[in-house]
């Protein structure tokens, strides 16, 4: 079994084949025994669930790296549309958008966390629609970056 033929074997994988019909291609066009079509068949299944593990939190750093970095040329040039989009897109990804209090309509709500509210809704454009969690991590970024 030789590496060309695993390569093989993989894209005919990837391909869509099923794994009977990649080891009857082995045996009909590759000149496998069937015992050796059945070996080379799962080694490349192996090699390709090998490949498909990742590490899940290397992964988010690496991603939150990439869009800060982004984010960081976007400003750099005053492309404050790509700048919402990335931080959008910061903010899925870190699930803040699930983790909102449920009491943010305003209803019960003491009057200094509504005149709050009001102050940081004034400071952002869409601000009224934001829930106020964004708003405050919104205000503690300009703060950050002053």
């Amino acid at each position: 079994m030789n590496t060309v033929d695993i390569d093989k074997m993989i894209l005919l994988l990837t391909g869509g084949l099923s794994r009977e019909t990649a080891e009857h291609t082995a045996i009909a066009k590759m000149g496998y025994e069937p015992a050796a079509a059945k070996s080379l068949v799962r080694l490349a299944v192996r090699r390709l669930a090998l490949a498909a593990r990742y590490n899940r939190d290397e992964e988010l750093a690496r991603a939150i790296t990439r869009l800060n970095d982004l984010y960081k040329q976007s400003k750099g040039i005053q492309d404050a549309k790509t700048c919402l989009a990335i931080q959008r897109e910061l903010n899925k990804l870190l699930s803040l958008y699930q983790h909102a209090p449920a009491a943010e309509s305003g209803d019960g709500q003491s009057p200094e966390i509504e005149a709050a509210r009001k102050h940081l809704a004034g400071l952002f454009t869409g601000g009224d629609a934001m829930p106020l969690v964004e708003l405050c991590r919104l205000a503690a970024g300009r703060i950050l970056n002053l």
